[in-house]
């Protein structure tokens, strides 16, 4: 359940002080009666936009008010990049990157389930050269790169040797050949 206001504290606010904004929303008897509101992950936030509308950009007869043609924070951190935080622009519908000391708006969420993420690095060792590809999607890489995936997810990794290149095997968690 989303807040009807899509800008309840009426001023912009850190990544911080939006996570701190959200838990003192759950003080006393909470607000509107209730003591779990949150920050919404990223798709969470995510799944409110129509990317065919913009300003902002959510279905037509929406039942929100205040909603701002801005961006937005969610709960979920950027795993390449730890001082920064997913958000979604409401003007437009992307989802991006922010660094967390950046002021963005906050709209609060109750209920419903929490994802819980789990960052799965590749990095390659040795001369050689190839690639990495992951099943579910996400990872495509050579060198180095990571990608969140639920936790509890099966991942297949699959490696790619560049002719000239041999594929040796795994370390750490993985298994297999």
């Amino acid at each position: 359940m989303w807040t009807k206001d899509a800008n309840l504290p009426g001023t912009y606010k850190t990544w911080q002080q939006a996570l701190d904004y959200v838990t003192s929303m759950n003080n006393g008897a909470g607000t509107y009666g209730y003591t779990d509101w949150r920050l919404p992950n990223r798709k969470e936030l995510f799944s409110l936009v129509d990317r065919a509308t913009y300003t902002p950009s959510l279905p037509s007869g929406h039942p929100f008010t205040n909603v701002q043609s801005s961006y937005y924070w969610s709960s979920t951190s950027y795993a390449a990049d730890t001082p920064r935080a997913w958000g979604v622009d409401m003007y437009v519908g992307g989802v991006y990157a922010y660094f967390k000391s950046y002021s963005y708006y906050v709209w609060p969420v109750r209920g419903g389930q929490v994802d819980t993420f789990v960052n799965l690095v590749i990095s390659k060792a040795g001369t050689g050269s190839g690639t990495v590809t992951s099943s579910p999607a996400g990872i495509n890489c050579g060198a180095t790169c990571s990608f969140l995936f639920p936790q509890s997810t099966s991942v297949t990794l699959t490696p790619t040797a560049d002719s000239g290149s041999t594929f040796t095997g795994w370390s750490g968690d993985c298994s297999g050949t």
